[in-house]
């Protein structure tokens, strides 16, 4: 089984899509995945991004060069991002339910 790594990018300009960080971790190595999200009101929304790499090397690569590095005049931040290793991949699994004591 190849294994992945996962990096989240945060702090991203307004102006990032994700063909423009896709090209950018791209010099790095082989990308799998790459997938912006946005979060939070319309005024002033949280803007990071998840990225796959193909090899843990690639995204070591990825995460020293990429890590404080200015994307259109704003530094962002790379780092591992935690992914859940027993879920299986594509499939969404339901969240356990939460017990309100009281309710």
């Amino acid at each position: 089984m190849i294994m992945h790594t996962m990096l989240q990018v945060r702090n991203l300009p307004a102006s990032a899509t994700e063909e423009k960080i896709l090209r950018l971790f791209q010099q790095a190595g082989a990308v799998v995945s790459c997938k912006l999200v946005v979060n939070g009101s319309a005024s002033r929304p949280e803007r990071f991004a998840l990225v796959e790499m193909a090899t843990q090397s690639e995204a070591g690569t990825a995460l020293f060069r990429f890590n404080g590095h200015y994307l259109d005049g704003r530094v962002v931040f790379v780092t591992k991002a935690a992914v859940a290793e027993d879920q299986p991949r594509g499939k969404s699994v339901p969240l356990p339910a939460i017990v309100l004591a009281g309710r």
